[in-house]
């Protein structure tokens, strides 16, 4: 569902890669510059949203995931990095 036109865009090949749950954030074996997913500022941000969609039914938390590669016309791969 993209109700607010909110579009979380992903590397070619990794859509729906590299989530961390909020919790983690503070975890210092995480590395959210890891280049899998998104950047690491972004892996907060949809920690943050992740976090706050099973509490808050308003809808201003959804977003749609999209590969970088489908945002710009081509076909996308799935996620060969767990």
């Amino acid at each position: 569902m993209d109700i607010l036109g909110q579009r979380l865009r992903f590397v070619p090949g990794h859509l729906g890669c590299g989530k961390v749950s909020w919790n983690m954030l503070a975890n210092p074996k995480v590395n959210l510059w890891d280049g899998i997913g998104r950047g690491g500022a972004q892996n907060g941000e949809v920690a943050k949203l992740d976090e706050m969609r099973p509490t808050d039914h308003s809808g201003r938390w959804e977003y749609h995931e999209v590969d970088v590669t489908e945002f710009f016309g081509g076909t996308t791969q799935s996620c060969a990095h767990g």
